[in-house]
């Protein structure tokens, strides 16, 4: 009788039930710690590499710790129970641990800004103290309750792969819930605060039913009570040395981390890279990994030789990996977007099918791998006597978690950069072959020479038959011309080059176009603006750099020093390298100085204040960006800026419907005294505007303004027809703070709740399938000006207050001119006349004396 069967059917099926909570509890933390400490230490690539990396030691230590320990645990039931109550409390010092971080992050910065290696070093302590303590806990569950299930050595194989199945089932369901639900719900720290419930709820069943447990020993390969038969002793095959099983472990883990990194970066090229995204690459990583553990819990009920399954599960293992990237492009018909034109429903139901078409089956493949080596473990020859079965998982558990972070870390930082996303997949599936082909050695007869026949044909496969040299990294436009001109792949995603004629355009995960070399004036009107708002802009600071045309557009003013943040590295390297002409000098001027560094995060430990602190167009549905615009870090901004300085955070309006903007908008209004809304030009399908916060209350200058403009003008060399010169007014767009009334019932996004990110991802895809629906571009935005316009009329907004008629003239001409040229574009012409009549009427004089005409 199997030691499951021993105990009642009810008990076994609930125990069973804690495990696989104890699984969506620990994929909860890890997702909301990733989102978390993202904001603590920067979200970047490096930042995140550091918090997984200290998440997988501290299970690691804890498995190899708590593994150990049950040589000697009477009852390991209880163990369990007091390890998620360790869980829950350690847990709880996170509050406490980051509040303290933030107010020890500007010394540290101070001390430790200029020396990268230091500071890391120091984020990686700063991880351990949050992450470290739960995570050892973490790592103690799975051996503790493998100890306690397993009451006859020779079922480990058997009960270790079905609490891994479980386990991981429940991580799948913590990943999916994190993702999709609970932060926008309840918001990051009640979905922590739920998943320590989880933790303490399971503790006090485990406790509970722990009093009724006998105390008893240690099951150990001498305490089996079934003694091995010969024939059964030959069934199992050729035995294999402890180095070996350890080795096997390391490679299994390192190398199915390695591959969740890769495939995620796979998917990047094809998906919009939202926070629900990312969830469903993970959701289905997991279930596939608790498939496999589930395959292997089969096949350690057969009678099948361990040593011989396990070389062929490498071999399907590796030949799989390798055709996944054939698959992919073909599933993607070369990298196109996946459910283009769908709505939202339909694009998520189209990125589960898509991930699960192209990675389920191979996950679940390598899934099997390491589940499957606790039936090795079984033997007693790969064993110390000694050692309880706890200790053994433990040991086994230790050493794959541990090469998971090497993996990861692999992948990511060496991998990429050396051999590119589909030949270091090629690598992969490679290396499981090998392994295939070195344990075929340890094999006898026609068996050895079967396995090390099929593992050197699948390296001969992958090595020479498939090819993926044509394959690459970025959709070009034939139609139009494009052709690659550069391409750099490295932790911090893909970016490209493209020409497209005499146009220029920088794009990341082949799908987000930073710029392009032709909207050059557009670009630095992103500059400009904010600029020539300010009476005397002498330090700037920009979030985000793009093809730095934007930020170059600040050394058309006499300033002093710029200071430009980019996240990717690579971005730098390519606009350095390609968009340098159009930078306006960006990138020689002594005045100038580019961080690769997260932009919010130089902002919160930095003292620097600033006149002007301008913020990049950002895609409010990727994921990352939504704590670009919550209470918190308008906050940092705020108390970065200098007396009489602004702050300008630029907008996709296209990408945002009503109630993101207005999410936004009533954040800034939570913070600065005075907002007001600027636009960039007068395109109805791609709007661009910008949110002007200030600190100080009071009116325009004009005669600061006309002098800016004067100035400005002569130090450019943007043609002289260019509409702001003689119409600038037009670009103002309204006084929010005057027109707060309009954004009373929206939310206030916080770090907590950065439910920008959330709605916008579901609002971007509603417009895809809607027709641009709900964004803010075309009519809707018209509508939206027209009611912020109205809330305060030019002639009684206090921004306004001193104006000529001529500025008050202006301001509503914009307006009319953005009515026209919706109408004009939709193929409305004898209704965009009126429009554009009543335009040219407000600017008439203005009109008279250029050939403005926008």
């Amino acid at each position: 009788m199997s030691s499951l069967e021993k105990r009642s059917e009810g008990r076994v099926s609930l125990l069973l039930l804690l495990f696989f909570l104890s699984g969506v509890a620990a994929l909860i933390y890890e997702v909301l710690w990733l989102k978390e400490l993202g904001i603590l230490f920067g979200v970047t690539a490096y930042a995140a590499a550091t918090t997984l990396a200290v998440f997988f030691l501290g299970l690691s230590f804890g498995s190899l710790v708590w593994g150990r320990r049950t040589e000697h645990d009477p009852n390991p039931l209880r163990t369990y129970g007091y390890l998620e109550i360790g869980i829950a409390v350690s847990a709880l010092l996170y509050f406490l641990l980051s509040t303290l971080y933030l107010r020890l992050y500007p010394s540290l910065f101070a001390t430790f800004a200029d020396h990268a290696a230091i500071f890391l070093a120091v984020k990686v302590v700063m991880a351990a103290g949050v992450l470290g303590l739960p995570a050892f806990f973490m790592g103690g569950t799975l051996p503790v309750m493998g100890q306690y299930l397993t009451r006859r050595s020779d079922e480990l194989g058997r009960v270790v792969t079905a609490l891994y199945a479980i386990n991981t089932f429940g991580a799948a369901l913590g990943a999916l819930a994190a993702g999709f639900y609970l932060p926008l719900v309840v918001g990051f720290r009640r979905s922590y605060l739920i998943a320590i419930g989880l933790n303490l709820l399971i503790a006090a069943v485990a406790i509970w039913w722990s009093r009724t447990e006998p105390a008893e020993p240690a099951v150990r390969p001498a305490s089996s009570t079934v003694e091995d038969t010969p024939s059964e002793t030959s069934k199992e095959g050729v035995s294999i040395r402890p180095a070996l099983l350890w080795m096997l472990a390391f490679a299994s883990g390192f190398l199915a981390l390695a591959l969740e990194v890769l495939w995620t970066r796979m998917f990047a090229q094809v998906l919009q890279n939202s926070v629900y995204t990312f969830a469903v690459i993970l959701t289905v990583f997991l279930t596939s990994l608790a498939l496999g553990s589930a395959v292997a819990n089969l096949l350690c009920r057969t009678k099948l030789a361990p040593t011989e399954v396990l070389p062929g599960l490498l071999i399907v293992a590796g030949l799989l990996v390798a055709t996944t990237p054939w698959i992919f492009y073909r599933f993607t018909s070369g990298l196109e977007f996946v459910a283009a034109g769908k709505g939202w429903s339909g694009y998520v139901m189209a990125v589960f099918a898509s991930t699960s078409a192209v990675l389920l089956v191979p996950g679940v493949a390598i899934g099997t791998v390491f589940p499957y080596l606790m039936k090795l473990a079984e033997n007693q020859k790969t064993r110390d006597p000694k050692t309880s079965v706890g200790h053994t998982i433990g040991r086994l558990a230790s050493i794959n978690t541990f090469a998971a972070i090497v993996g990861s870390l692999a992948a990511g930082f060496v991998m990429l950069d050396a051999f590119g996303l589909w030949s270091s997949l090629r690598l992969i599936g490679a290396l499981y072959l090998f392994l295939a082909l070195m344990l075929s050695f340890k094999l006898e007869g026609r068996r050895r020479w079967l396995i090390s026949s099929l593992a050197l044909i699948g390296l001969v496969v992958v090595g020479w038959v498939l090819n993926y040299e044509r394959f690459g990294l970025v959709s070009l436009d034939s139609s139009a011309n494009e052709e690659l001109v550069d391409l750099r792949e490295g932790a911090h995603g893909t970016v490209a080059v493209i020409r497209r004629g005499e146009d220029l355009r920088l794009k990341v995960n082949n799908s987000y176009l930073l710029g392009t070399s032709l909207s050059t004036p557009n670009l630095r009107l992103q500059s400009w603006i904010p600029l020539v708002l300010h009476p005397e802009p002498r330090s700037v600071f920009f979030l985000g750099m793009g093809t730095g045309i934007t930020a170059g557009g600040a050394l058309d003013f006499p300033v002093e020093s710029i200071v430009v943040t980019e996240l990717n590295p690579d971005v730098v390297a390519a606009s350095r390298r390609f968009f340098g002409p159009f930078a306006n000098g960006l990138f020689e001027d002594p005045r100038v100085e580019i961080l690769e560094v997260d932009g919010r995060n130089h902002l919160t430990g930095s003292p620097q204040a600033y006149d002007v602190i301008i913020a990049d167009i950002f895609l409010t549905y990727r994921a990352g960006t939504g704590s670009l615009f919550t209470r918190e870090h308008f906050e940092t901004v705020r108390s970065r800026l200098a007396p009489g300085g602004l702050f300008a955070q630029w907008l996709p309006m296209f990408e945002l419907s009503r109630a993101e903007f207005g999410i936004i908008s009533r954040t800034m209004l939570e913070v600065f005294p005075q907002v007001t809304l600027w636009r960039r030009g007068f395109s109805p399908r791609f709007p661009i505007f910008a949110l002007v916060g200030q600190m100080e209350v009071g009116p325009l200058d004009f005669k600061m303004l006309d002098r800016n403009l004067e100035n400005l003008r002569a130090r450019t060399s943007i043609s002289d027809d260019l509409w702001l010169w003689n119409i600038p007014m037009a670009a103002y767009a309204g006084n929010l703070t005057a027109s707060r009334s309009l954004f009373d019932s929206s939310a206030i996004a916080t770090d907590d709740r950065p439910s920008i990110e959330y709605l916008s991802a579901r609002t971007n895809r509603e417009n895809w399938g809607a027709g641009k629906a709900t964004a803010l571009a075309w009519a809707n935005l018209g509508v939206l000006c027209q009611e912020v316009l109205e809330g305060c009329l030019p002639a009684n907004d206090p921004y306004l207050v001193g104006s000529p008629e001529s500025a008050r003239n202006q301001v509503a001409a914009g307006l009319e001119l953005y009515h026209g040229e919706t109408l004009r574009r939709l193929g409305r012409e004898s209704e965009a006349r009126p429009h554009f009549e009543r335009y040219r009427k407000l600017v008439e004089s203005q009109l008279e004396s250029s050939n403005s005409n926008p």
